[in-house]
């Protein structure tokens, strides 16, 4: 992954190019940010190209376009073909869940949202989150069973971390949660509510 970013970033027939594209969108074949999102920073995918990708894997990149193209959830790659996505109704109900979804991602199609329905949670509820007057409508509780999927309108893949809408719509939400569901979290009190977990996080608490 990293060897195809220096080609496309620092080449410079290949680095104008993908500028282009990138800040256009031409011909959608942006598939990590909405252009929009960064119009004061053109040259925000070079640098991320430049800097992340060294931590990218290649198998990561193929797992994406396998889960992508075929439709049917996250699988592993070895023999096994372990479908994530099957499993998740043994997730621990009482492990508060929150999705970012950007509703113009296609590395993580919105599609997958419909996977939310096999968890256990016993609270779930979905927003969709355009301005800054949706947020008015977020509603986050401290019970621990619940699941909640945003979904960011205007927002590609990176966008859910980086640029306006990140800033404007993510970053509230993710202090909201901080702040409701995980003030008084702790290993100890987790712990003690799960003995069955007390061994794995006993060398954590007190960190």
């Amino acid at each position: 992954v990293q060897e195809m970013s220096r080609l496309v970033t620092q080449l410079p027939l290949f680095k104008s190019v993908t500028r282009f594209i990138y800040n256009q969108n031409i011909g959608d074949l942006n598939f990590l940010i909405c252009p929009d999102n960064h119009r004061d920073d053109r040259h925000f995918i070079e640098r991320y190209l430049e800097r992340a990708t060294e931590s990218i894997p290649l198998g990561l990149g193929f797992q994406f376009l396998k889960a992508v193209y075929d439709g049917n959830g996250f699988k592993r790659m070895d023999g096994s073909a372990l479908n994530y996505t099957h499993h998740f109704s043994f997730f621990p109900k009482d492990i508060p869940l929150f999705h970012f979804w950007g509703a113009e991602d296609c590395l993580a199609p919105l599609e997958n949202i419909r996977y939310s329905q096999f968890y256990p949670h016993d609270v779930k509820r979905v927003y969709h989150l355009e301005t800054v007057e949706d947020l008015k409508k977020v509603k986050i509780e401290s019970e621990p069973s619940q699941l909640i999927d945003f979904v960011i309108h205007g927002a590609n893949h990176l966008d859910l971390l980086y640029g306006k809408k990140a800033e404007e719509l993510v970053q509230p939400i993710l202090e909201q949660i901080i702040e409701t569901v995980w003030a008084d979290w702790s290993y100890e009190t987790h712990a003690r509510l799960n003995p069955d977990a007390a061994e794995c996080v006993s060398g954590l608490a007190g960190t």
